[in-house]
């Protein structure tokens, strides 16, 4: 699960082949991120917003990454990736990214963050947790969950 950088979205991705954007304060799905007539990726295991907010980038078992616009759900760009990837980061300029360790756009003096499969809203407040039925938002001081999140198993 990931949040975007103004804490008003989480992308949450599953072994439905989905990804999907919810609004973070109302709980409910506002877009949903497949796979094209033909296309099989396998579970997607990884989503991380831009530092900019304008891209999502989704890692993906059929080893390609991909690159969405935030806002539209358009898909930008596929490269090739790797399997069993647990981590990925994009710079703080928004103009790369890395998968693990592996840088697969140009380069910039940036350091990578690490991001985890839980990820901490950008203000700090709330936490986003992949579930084994469900994702759920919870308080960062408390863990008490804030606002269920249904629909998406995996």
């Amino acid at each position: 699960m990931a949040w975007s950088p103004d804490s008003t979205l989480v992308a949450s991705v599953g072994q439905d082949q989905t990804v999907r954007i919810w609004d973070a304060r109302a709980g409910t799905t506002i877009r949903e991120l497949k796979a094209g007539p033909g296309q099989l990726w396998g579970s997607v295991d990884l989503a991380v917003f831009s530092p900019d907010g304008t891209r999502l980038l989704t890692v993906h078992q059929d080893n390609n990454n991909r690159v969405w616009d935030a806002q539209t759900g358009a898909l930008l760009e596929t490269k090739p990736g790797r399997h069993g990837v647990a981590s990925a980061a994009f710079s703080n300029d928004s103009s790369v990214y890395w998968i693990g360790r592996h840088v697969i756009a140009s380069p910039t003096p940036d350091s990578p963050c690490r991001v985890r499969a839980d990820d901490l809203s950008p203000d700090g407040k709330l936490l986003a947790v992949p579930g084994g039925r469900r994702p759920e938002l919870r308080d960062s001081k408390t863990n008490e969950e804030v606002k269920p999140v249904y629909g998406h198993f995996g």
